[in-house]
């Protein structure tokens, strides 16, 4: 039996007595953890020191933690900051890691050089910036926490990964195991319009990554019993988040859990799983 949470960006406690409401009815099942721990709400020290504490929990890397890895490694910064690294590094380290004491700075020193005192460009406060959350990020041990974590975990019926597998046969690369979303999801978005691709690994697969409410498409006919209708809808306008499955007949289901946590919205802490081991879905807390 496994138990599979992930992306809580940073929710912290609503988040994690959902999954603790998961372990205390279901002890013996192994817990997986599907990434994306940081980056939306203001408690991500929490939520990563948590998942690290659960006993035997597999804990698998989120598109996120990758934004942030790649931050220190390889010197990507924007594209994390634009997706909230500046929420973590305040939860990790402290206001002072904040952007708006960046500004100060830049603003001060702005004001002084008017004056002709000596003052610090921009890049020169940048670059002070982006060299503490560095030292900071690798001497806490995050880093290397992070960049040490499995991009999947398979049993014998089950796939859990962050966001998708490669159903044309192809090898599922770190890109496409982080971040795939339609392409994974439809069988050609150029020759079949929003048409569910098929499961042809064998096994239930279990993600994350994108919000349940974004998701939506047509079944190609003849149409599953469980869908008579041939359609799963999104939700757009009150963006709720619920659990979705997509499954032919004769197929293991695709199983798509992220509950909008990323948008901070009320009421989103998120959805925890728990399935057999033969990959069949038996409950949800959420």
């Amino acid at each position: 039996m496994y138990i599979f949470a992930s992306d809580p960006h940073a929710t912290g406690q609503p988040w994690i007595d959902l999954v603790e409401k998961a372990r205390t009815k279901y002890p013996l099942a192994k817990v997986v953890f599907g990434g994306d721990y940081i980056d939306g709400r203001a408690f991500a020290k929490e939520t990563l020191d948590y998942v690290f504490s659960v006993p035997d929990a597999v804990v698998l890397r989120g598109n996120h933690e990758q934004m942030l890895i790649d931050s220190v490694k390889r010197g990507e910064k924007g594209l994390w900051l634009a997706n909230g690294g500046e929420t973590t590094l305040i939860s990790l380290f402290g206001e002072d890691m904040s952007f708006k004491l960046t500004a100060n700075k830049f603003r001060d020193s702005y004001e002084a050089s008017k004056s002709g005192l000596p003052s610090p460009t921009f890049g020169d406060i940048m670059y002070e910036f982006w060299t503490k959350s560095e030292e900071k990020l690798t001497s806490s041990g995050y880093i290397e926490k992070l960049s040490t974590l499995p991009l999947k975990y398979e049993t014998n019926n089950i796939i859990f990964i962050h966001a998708g597998v490669r159903l044309d046969g192809q090898e599922t690369d770190q890109e496409f195991a982080l971040w795939s979303r339609e392409d994974y999801w439809y069988i050609d978005r150029q020759e079949h319009d929003y048409v569910f691709a098929h499961n042809t690994t064998g096994k239930t697969i279990v993600t994350g990554h994108t919000p349940t409410c974004m998701l939506s498409g047509v079944y190609e006919q003849p149409f599953p019993k469980a869908n008579p209708e041939g359609v799963i809808l999104g939700d757009t306008n009150t963006y709720q988040c619920p659990v979705k499955i997509v499954k032919y007949d004769g197929e293991p289901a695709r199983i798509f859990t992220d509950g909008g946590c990323h948008a901070r919205l009320d009421g989103h802490h998120g959805n925890v799983v728990v399935l057999d081991d033969n990959g069949a879905l038996i409950d949800i807390f959420s």
